[in-house]
């Protein structure tokens, strides 16, 4: 093919101004020459294209950022509630409702409230019984003296 050739060769489809370096001839020569866009023998070719774009285009959506809200997890105020978090924040993990990143820190976080919910607990347990032995001191003193 000359270059003169290469540069009148045009899409056969009306309208279309793809430069004529990419228009395609047809193998069984049945149809005119055109474009990847508009050749009727590369259907096939195009659905498989788009399909691939579309599968891109998931993969690319799974690496996006995924969490849950509020209203997925309720209150946090027991151990009670911080067993079922943990029970949510699994089930949305394996379901590929949250991100594994998102679950790690939430997951981290809710260790860390439940080791401060437990030394809350203690240092009032501490306290109730301090305040039990003064009591107690107290009332043999008094008894004693």
């Amino acid at each position: 093919m000359t270059t003169s050739e290469v540069l009148t060769r045009r899409c056969s489809h009306e309208g279309c101004g793809v430069t004529p370096h990419l228009v395609l001839d047809d193998p069984d020569g049945v149809h005119a020459p055109a474009c990847f866009s508009h050749a009727a023998w590369l259907e096939e070719d195009r659905e498989l294209a788009r399909s691939k774009g579309g599968l891109r285009k998931a993969a690319k959506d799974r690496k996006a950022p995924r969490y849950l809200d509020t209203h997925d997890l309720g209150d946090l105020e027991t151990p009670a509630d911080a067993q079922r978090w943990a029970s949510i924040i699994a089930g949305a993990t394996v379901t590929g409702r949250l991100s594994s990143n998102a679950a790690s820190v939430a997951l981290k976080a809710l260790q860390a409230w439940l080791e401060s919910h437990e030394q809350v607990a203690l240092f009032e347990r501490l306290a109730e019984l301090e305040a039990q032995m003064a009591r107690t001191i107290t009332m043999t003193k008094g008894g004693r003296t």
